[in-house]
């Protein structure tokens, strides 16, 4: 298949609409096992208060040619997961300073390995391979001289990709996808519904409540599977964000990996957890908080 080369796959493509659907085309390229979406946006001249880029990005698709989705998540889940894959935060700039660009990295990952031959996102398969951005540039300032400046939205796309346009004959790739969300409740145990028939390589949780601890607002996590009440994993939910710290020691609030394979990162081939059915347990504190599921999956090329 050849070797990997970095380079941007995209560049400078900019939003005709503030409010809606942009849809960004990947070129037939080959085969790739990581990309990094590249976004920014302009603040008005007078200043953006509590408007961050992430915000804006409710919704992030990537679809291969098939018309699958292969990724579907939020900004910031993206920005969590590679921050929690990677062990540092991607670049980020969010200043709300009138006249300041804004800017995030958000890194996707496709494969185990940055070269792997067997797992990747094939480009080159079915047709019309592309990015959908469901952005929302007045989410909580219209845009103008107090929020964003109008159609300023611009993203470039770098990508590890085959030097070869041909295709790339992956059998898998790793999809990354937002499921089941609800508020918390103080009827516990309260149960997330992770799917059937799933090969997982990795399950991550998202809770939050605005001037709420997380320590206080889920204090356990049980993952239960193929209908059986005995529990895989049984944690605190601080406990499971400290068994992955970033390199400064720190954590990624409101995030918590639950479950990774051991050959996610490519220490050997890749295992998944295969079931008929996963449900997590969620002991909670709090009412009315945000609570969801993130999911990797090995799925077919």
């Amino acid at each position: 298949m050849g070797d990997y080369v970095v380079r941007d796959i995209v560049q400078n493509e900019k939003n005709r609409q503030d409010v809606g659907v942009m849809n960004v085309p990947l070129p037939n390229i080959g085969g790739c096992t990581e990309m990094v979406l590249k976004i920014s946006c302009t603040n008005g001249v007078t200043n953006n208060l509590t408007n961050p880029i992430r915000g804006v990005l409710k919704d992030i698709k990537v679809v291969d040619g098939n018309g699958k989705n292969v990724v579907a998540a939020s900004a910031y889940d993206l920005y969590a997961l590679a921050t929690l894959r990677r062990k540092q935060a991607p670049y980020i700039s969010e200043s709300d300073v009138g006249g300041a660009v804004q800017v995030v990295h958000l890194p996707i990952s496709f494969s185990t390995t940055r070269d792997n031959q067997n797992i990747g996102l094939n480009l080159v398969k079915g047709s019309e391979p592309h990015i959908e951005l469901n952005l929302d540039l007045a989410a909580v300032n219209a845009c103008g001289d107090t929020g964003f400046v109008s159609k300023s939205l611009s993203v470039t796309i770098e990508g590890r990709v085959t030097e070869s346009a041909g295709s790339p004959g992956y059998s898998a790739v790793i999809g990354t996808r937002r499921g089941m969300g609800k508020k918390t409740s103080i009827a516990n145990p309260d149960r997330l519904n992770l799917g059937a028939g799933n090969d997982l390589l990795g399950i991550y949780l998202y809770a939050f409540k605005s001037g709420i601890d997380d320590s206080s607002l889920i204090r356990r996590v049980r993952l239960i599977v193929n209908g059986t009440e005995k529990a895989i994993i049984d944690q605190a939910f601080v406990d499971l964000q400290r068994s992955k710290p970033l390199l400064n020691g720190n954590v990624v609030t409101s995030y918590a990996q639950v479950m990774v394979s051991p050959y996610r990162y490519g220490e050997g081939p890749a295992k998944v957890l295969s079931i008929g059915k996963a449900e997590l347990l969620l002991e909670e504190l709090v009412a009315d908080g945000d609570v969801r599921v993130l999911v990797e999956s090995l799925d077919p090329a």
